[in-house]
């Protein structure tokens, strides 16, 4: 290359050099600010809290218990029947809320939060500590229910303990005072409210099928504002003992604080203002004239507990329409009918909320409402109790 191109390509070179340098200082043009305006903002982490512990033993004065066999041992609150648990009450400025159990089979947790239930149940079956079921709550206060919402434990030695609450706020004294109303049921898997989650005509009383807080006990009591227990179990009966072998029948189950976890004997600090039975759809048709003794015998052990003058009401035909009704009217009569303060109630058929079925198909849950109506105006109407 001659000196003349050689200085041609220098000063190109310069140009080039002055012209990258200009445009490194120029403003970006419009393109450049609306790709910068528009980039995906940072997303803040989600605020961890300082959750704070509070055994139930150390609040147990300022917490609601519910199910009137629930009582403090050892430091926990037993949950042993459905809808066993308690309410707590707290003020805070934004928490998360845990619970922590301890058990030793499978359980369904319940959470209802400022009266709206948490839209998934939580499913249990060994300790657990700090199991948190709700996230972000808003500054104010808050009232919260831990709910068993399952049966009791069927075998030997099974328990069910709540422990502690876990949340950041001050715990308030929740509405604990004792209701003026109180209702005792005394069940089945109906009470149990088996199936009452099942999505067809065929559903069962299997543990992912089954809410107490969808049967009839708890709909009952809720609207009567009642303090109340859940006194059931699936598959059993007046004389039909679970297990089959070496089993106990709910007469021999009632008298028990506690089910299956001992032989506590339960006595009650009240007498309720009814109880309501469910029971005879696992007893065998062919053992009737031990269903009509049996019965008889379990209606006064219930009188003798809580007094001659309690009423009770024995309702029929949920599962399967006129099943032990004439014997149920045999022990009516036995005892004295009406006029002694003992009724029979026919309940509502239809499993799955069909109107129809076939006998032997767990209620479902518009089932349970359907019935929860009739239980209630026979309370009101019948009894005078509102």
């Amino acid at each position: 290359m001659n000196k003349m191109g050689r200085f041609t390509a220098c000063l190109l070179a310069v140009v080039m050099l002055f012209s990258l340098v200009a445009c490194a200082g120029e403003k970006p043009t419009a393109e450049t600010e609306i790709v910068s305006e528009t980039a995906a903002p940072s997303v803040p982490a989600r605020k961890k809290y300082q959750l704070a512990d509070y055994p139930l033993s150390d609040i147990q004065d300022d917490i609601r218990v519910l199910g009137e066999r629930s009582h403090f041992a050892d430091g926990a609150l037993t949950a042993d029947w459905p809808c066993s648990g308690f309410e707590v009450k707290f003020e805070t400025e934004g928490t998360d809320f845990a619970f922590s159990i301890d058990t030793n089979y499978q359980n369904y947790i319940k959470v209802i939060v400022d009266g709206e239930p948490v839209s998934n149940r939580f499913a249990i079956s060994a300790r657990t500590e700090k199991k948190t079921v709700v996230r972000d709550l808003e500054a104010g206060t808050h009232v919260i229910r831990v709910l068993k919402d399952g049966q009791i434990g069927t075998a030997a030695g099974n328990y069910c303990n709540f422990t502690a609450v876990h949340l950041e706020g001050t715990i308030l004294r929740a509405d604990n005072a004792p209701r003026p109303l109180y209702l005792e049921f005394i069940g089945d898997s109906i009470w149990c409210g088996g199936g009452a989650l099942g999505n067809s005509a065929n559903s069962s009383a299997f543990a992912n099928e089954t809410s107490a807080s969808a049967a009839v006990p708890y709909l009952t009591a809720m609207a009567l504002d009642a303090d109340y227990n859940d006194t059931a179990r699936g598959s059993i009966g007046v004389y039909a003992a679970v297990p089959s072998k070496d089993g106990l029948t709910m007469p021999q189950l009632f008298p028990r604080l506690n089910g299956y976890r001992d032989d506590t004997p339960y006595t009650p600090d009240r007498a309720p203002d009814a109880v309501i039975i469910c029971l005879g759809t696992s007893d065998a048709k062919s053992a009737a004239g031990n269903f009509v003794e049996e019965g008889v015998a379990f209606l006064k052990n219930i009188r003798a507990i809580y007094g001659t003058d309690v009423p009770i009401v024995w309702t029929y035909g949920m599962m399967n329409r006129y099943h032990m009704h004439t014997e149920m009217e045999m022990i009516q009569q036995k005892l004295g009918g009406e006029a002694n303060g003992i009724y029979l109630l026919q309940m509502s058929y239809g499993q799955n909320g069909s109107g129809s079925g076939a006998d032997n198909r767990h209620p479902s849950a518009a089932d349970h409402e359907r019935n929860t109506k009739i239980v209630l105006n026979f309370l009101q109407d019948r009894l005078g109790i509102s």
